[in-house]
């Protein structure tokens, strides 16, 4: 599709957000407490969540297709009228003129920040995790027509709340609707944090603030992409603003939109339930608890019951794997004993780089934002300096009122970051700085607030602005950085199998595989990049996500897995791995050997292709590897039939 139908798309999917989002904030009466620009952000911020939310229920009843998308998004982009039906208005918040020469750098820099965002919205995906799973579980269930269940631990069978949008994005404008969709959605986070710091700082200080979160490192590598996190950051802000307001005021419709805001955190990744638990636990401070806590409660499993339902009711697990041994699956071949035994080794050494204890949870955000450690990806996805350059001053002020930090909106959202943070930190969960992300937003705000007023009332603001605009300045030349490889895209014209064969780890022989192989073929992978690429069906194997056709598990019955692959519908084996890799390579290895020796497959092609080290700094392994790809032919094969036969 062209470029104009995905920006009418993206448009399309913009008003859903923001009708749907009226109509919330209308029925909770809190948008009449808002003032204009929270009105438009906090509406696309809930209209997300519930956008998200009702596609669920026509995927799962097998009704998808682009009529019923566009039906549900006309309809809910309709809803728009709200923003100009009458209604009371919030006072408008008070507007100190930004002096020139600052205007002028925040417009530059936004409109640079704007530029590089822009160029990665219409290329093609190149991000690893966004091509295994987030943007190929959308491509696969518009592909069925209906939720399809990959039993695949982590990235096969996640709540995909906000996947679900992504799906909307690409069965009506295709894939650069996705790319652009997710550039924008990455960006609302930036106009939430904007019009929510309105609240206590002034225009100038609220857009640097936005601008230094859009460029922070973490965003940069993960705000264009399929990641959640980045998008992620918008509910956590806004639900941790929703409870510091209904701790504050006897007003339990705040601790409804918390619970919207939390449930579609849950509904979208896992550890959405550790920050509801935060949220409760402040709420049991508000004055009007008896009300808000029950329907906090109610509000955040209404929205997110439903992924766990459906995973419960495919696997028998509706945390799967997680809840293994105390409940099984309902099909062996997605997980078995002897896996799972393996799963659980692998997990508590998973992207642990501090040890959990109270001297390491105050370590942990100078380990991540001055250590290079590729375990917790922090060299890549960093969460800038800016935090800690406040952090002193914002300690100077909260020692200046420390007979009144239990009171107003900031400490409650402050102590839901802690406790939100203390959570992920001591529960045992990876390490990776990514998934802090959500946590950044409400940090910025109640360090910034805290700063300012701190800076403000001794007159000591020089050192905090010249902060302020090194951290931009500093993040704005990794900006520069990480478009060049975009900019290059566009300025050679080099069209897309071009861009992917650059920026796409070992996908080199994609572009052969679409053109040759069939809707009917049915392609075993070993490389999860590839899955979404490949436009054939495609099954996935890996030996700590998927017991099913796992070559470690089976290695002592190679006839057995070959039974299994050509029951499954496999006709075709893509592999890549070195003879003396690893274990697993090996396996492999060792079954295509005896399967070739028993006439069982049959070499179709082999290639040459590139190991990508960093897509950003066009960085490759040196020394090509070589993809071979055979068809499974059991028609020759008398040494292992199939069962079917």
């Amino acid at each position: 599709m062209d470029i104009a139908t995905a920006f009418l798309c993206v448009l399309l999917l913009i008003a859903a957000c923001l009708g749907l989002g009226a109509s919330v904030l209308r029925g909770l009466k809190i948008s009449a407490d808002l003032s204009a620009v929270e009105k438009y952000a906090w509406g696309f911020s809930t209209g997300f969540a519930a956008l998200g939310w009702i596609l669920f229920f026509p995927a799962w009843a097998g009704f998808l297709s682009m009529a019923t998308l566009l039906v549900i998004c006309g309809a809910a982009a309709g809803l728009c009228v709200l923003y100009w039906r009458p209604e009371p208005a919030a006072e408008s918040l008070t507007s100190n003129p930004i002096p020139g020469p600052f205007l002028v750098l925040l417009i530059a820099a936004g409109g640079f920040i704007g530029i590089v965002d822009l160029l990665e919205g219409l290329a093609p995906p190149a991000d690893a995790d966004s091509l295994a799973y987030h943007f190929n579980l959308p491509k696969r269930h518009l592909e069925a027509g209906e939720l399809v269940f990959f039993p695949r631990a982590l990235d096969g069978a996640p709540p995909q709340l906000l996947h679900m949008t992504y799906m909307a994005a690409l069965g009506i404008g295709g894939e650069r609707a996705l790319t652009l969709w997710t550039m924008v959605s990455g960006w609302a986070t930036g106009f939430l944090l904007y019009a929510i710091a309105r609240r206590w700082l002034s225009a100038g200080w609220a857009a640097g603030l936005a601008l230094i979160y859009l460029s922070t490192p973490a965003v940069l590598q993960t705000g264009g992409t399929g990641h959640v996190e980045a998008r992620l950051s918008q509910f956590a802000l806004l639900g941790a603003v929703a409870c510091g307001l209904a701790v504050n005021q006897r007003a339990p419709r705040f601790a409804a939109l918390a619970g919207l805001c939390a449930g579609a955190y849950i509904g979208a990744k896992l550890t959405g339930l550790l920050f509801a638990l935060a949220c409760a636990v402040v709420l049991v401070f508000g004055r009007d608890r008896l009300r808000s806590i029950p329907l906090f409660a109610v509000v955040t499993v209404a929205v997110c019951f439903q992924w766990y339902l459906w995973v419960w009711l495919k696997s028998g697990d509706p945390l799967f794997p997680i809840l293994y041994t105390y409940l099984g699956v309902s099909d062996p071949s997605f997980w078995n004993a002897a896996h799972h035994a393996v799963f659980e080794a692998w997990r508590p050494t998973e992207g642990t780089a501090v040890d959990p204890t109270p001297w390491g949870f105050l370590y942990f955000p100078f380990y991540i934002t001055f250590a290079n450690d590729s375990l917790i990806e922090s060299g890549r996805t960093g969460l800038g300096l800016f935090a800690l350059l406040l952090l002193p001053f914002a300690a100077a002020e909260a020692w200046r009122r420390r007979r009144s930090l239990h009171l107003g909106v900031l400490p409650a959202m402050a102590a839901i970051a802690i406790l939100f943070g203390a959570l992920m930190f001591f529960g045992g969960l990876p390490q990776r700085v990514r998934f802090l992300l959500p946590l950044l937003p409400v940090a910025l705000i109640c360090l910034s607030v805290a700063a300012v007023r701190w800076s403000g009332g001794t007159g000591a603001a020089a050192p905090l602005i010249a902060g302020s605009l090194f951290c931009l300045a500093s993040q704005l030349g990794a900006q520069a950085v990480y478009g060049l490889s975009y900019a290059r895209h566009f300025a050679s014209g080099e069209n897309r199998s071009e861009f992917i064969a650059r920026t796409v780890s070992m996908a080199g022989m994609v572009p052969w595989m679409n053109q040759n192989l069939t809707r009917s073929d049915r392609v075993l992978v070993f490389n999860r990049q590839l899955l979404y690429l490949i436009d054939s069906p495609v099954v996935y194997t890996h030996r700590v996500f998927q017991a099913k056709y796992n070559f470690i598990l089976e290695r002592e019955r190679p006839q057995a897995l070959y039974r299994s692959l050509r029951d499954g519908g496999v006709n075709h084996l893509a592999f890549a791995g070195l003879r003396d890799g690893a274990p697993y390579d090996r396996a492999v290895w060792s079954a295509i050997d005896l399967w070739r020796a028993q006439g069982c497959l049959e070499l179709v092609r082999e290639q040459k292709i590139r190991r990508i080290n960093s897509r950003t700094l066009n960085w490759a392994n040196p020394g090509a590897r070589t993809m071979y790809l055979y068809r499974l032919v059991s028609d020759r094969c008398s040494a292992v039939p199939s069962s079917r036969g």
